[in-house]
């Protein structure tokens, strides 16, 4: 029987487990509940512990274990409900409502019913983007264009400012790959980063990287600043970031910008073939072209 195996020995078996099988072994015993509220990396080793929904601004190694399997019960019973569910019949909503207060924000003028209530020779394109940001207070809508971060009940809709060009702008498809954010803080601090296309001042087509900062633990209004704005050294096409670490790729090179240092401290790395073998070539922005390791890669 588990119960008459040394705690350590249980933490070791259970590591990898499932928040659900973690949920119900707790529910069988007071020792199993209590070595689930009293160990915090059994939480933070289960295979799906990115599933737990935590207060705004906690994460599993802040978050009081005290109500840890409350946080726990109401995961389960959410993935429960999703994985279980009728295919032919969909998810009905819990409530539902049309966020008018949406529409009179000057961020939301560009999207608003009666500009696309106006017929035009061309036509209106909808928005080709919308997620909601860690926390589920605030939603990221738009097109790299006209990007907004709203909050779902309509209080408030904050542009995002990023240098760009129309005439650059990313098929409806691609635009997801444009736009990352993360948090580690469960929504409390969180990073946007954007990519766009626009001319420089010698009018030549470049690519840049804007980052956002967005803070909702000041007031009910979020602070959101532009922190920075990185001409980039490729024809970048898609992002993705991690912690301070952002990753941006092309067909051919990709950079990776951490944020937490200066720009001088980026490193490119072009992936080249030569004679049918490949090498990485690791160079600064002011060396670049000059491998300095050229292992192969198999």
């Amino acid at each position: 029987m588990l119960d008459y195996l040394p705690v350590e020995l249980l933490l070791i078996v259970l590591r990898g487990s499932s928040i659900t099988d973690i949920f119900n072994l707790s529910r069988t015993a007071s020792f199993f509940r209590y070595i689930s509220l009293t160990n915090r990396g059994l939480w933070i080793d289960a295979s799906d512990c990115y599933r737990i929904r935590l207060p705004l601004g906690e994460t599993l190694k802040t978050t009081d274990l005290a109500r840890i399997l409350y946080d726990v019960a109401r995961s389960v019973s959410i993935l429960y409900k999703w994985q279980h569910r009728d295919l032919a019949r969909p998810v009905s909503p819990i409530r539902t409502y049309e966020a008018t207060r949406l529409y009179g924000l000057p961020s939301w003028s560009f999207w608003s019913p009666l500009r696309y209530a106006q017929r035009t020779f061309i036509g209106h394109f909808p928005p080709t983007f919308m997620n909601v940001l860690p926390g589920g207070r605030s939603f990221l809508f738009g097109s790299v264009a006209h990007l907004g971060i709203y909050d779902v009940q309509g209080e408030y809709g904050i542009a995002l400012d990023v240098p760009f060009c129309g005439r650059f702008d990313p098929r409806p498809g691609d635009t997801t790959m444009t736009v990352d954010w993360d948090s580690v803080d469960n929504g409390a601090h969180i990073v946007v980063v954007v990519i766009s296309k626009a001319f420089n001042q010698h009018h030549n087509v470049e690519s840049y990287l804007s980052v956002f900062a967005v803070n909702h633990t000041l007031a009910t209004t979020p602070s959101v600043h532009r922190t920075h704005i990185f001409p980039l050294p490729l024809d970048a096409s898609a992002v993705s970031m991690k912690g301070s670490l952002v990753l941006v790729w092309s067909s051919n090179a990709f950079v990776i910008v951490d944020l937490k240092s200066s720009q001088s401290d980026w490193w490119l790395l072009d992936t080249i073939r030569k004679k049918r073998r490949e090498y990485v070539a690791l160079c600064s922005p002011n060396t670049c072209g000059n491998p300095v390791d050229k292992s192969p890669l198999w």
